[in-house]
Parts: C-alpha cells; sequence; structure tokens
C-alpha cells in the first residue's frame, strides 16, 4: 500500500515526532478543525526551508478570522485560483458548495 506507517497525531498540542521537509494539509484547516493555533507546531515539526502545503476555506473570512494572517513563522508563496471541493452539510442545513485555495508557505528562519 500506499501508507507504510501511519500514526495519530495531534498537532494542537505537540510538534511531530520527527521533522520533515515538506507537510501536506489537506482538509484540515477549516472551520472547527485546526487555525493558527497549530501553526508553531507545525513550523517546529519542519525542516529549515521546509514547505508546509495547505487548502485553506476561502470566503467567509477564514484566514483573517482563524488567525492564519498574522502568523509568524512562515511566508506565502504562492496560491491558486479558487477551486469548489464538495458539497458539505456541516456548516448549513442545506448542502453548499465549499470553495478552496491551495497556499503555499515556506518555513521562515525566525532565530
Amino acid at each position: 500500500g500506499l501508507y507504510k506507517y501511519i500514526q495519530k497525531h495531534d498537532i494542537n498540542k505537540s510538534p511531530l515526532p520527527h521533522k520533515y521537509d515538506c507537510i501536506l494539509a489537506c482538509g484540515v484547516f477549516s472551520w472547527y478543525h485546526l487555525d493558527h493555533t497549530c501553526i508553531e507546531n507545525i513550523y517546529n515539526s519542519l525542516n529549515t526551508d521546509g514547505i508546509l502545503i495547505a487548502s485553506i476555506p476561502k470566503g467567509r473570512g477564514y484566514w483573517k478570522e482563524s488567525g492564519l494572517d498574522r502568523q509568524i513563522h512562515f511566508d506565502v508563496v504562492m496560491e491558486t485560483h479558487t477551486f469548489q471541493s464538495g458539497k458539505f452539510e456541516q456548516l448549513s442545513s442545506k448542502k453548499e458548495w465549499q470553495h478552496h485555495q491551495i497556499k503555499v508557505l515556506k518555513r521562515k528562519d525566525n532565530k
């Protein structure tokens, strides 16, 4: 299979046990999941010059309201156009299309 090793970890509580060159966070930054509070732990889970690739909800002000616009550990180096990612009923009584954007963030050297 594709996954040789899977480990459950709460990134809100501590960094990952190993450092990585790249972390892919798809569908985890969203309302009621992760916000800016885990950014320092992700930063500490990446090697120097590490990259975070994340899907971010677009619209309704998530980037700002979650505090991600104020984080100091990463520079946004690339953003995609907005795309439809599926219909969900989590936040309303009817199924609505959710719109996301992929952001590539490069770890800063915060000495």
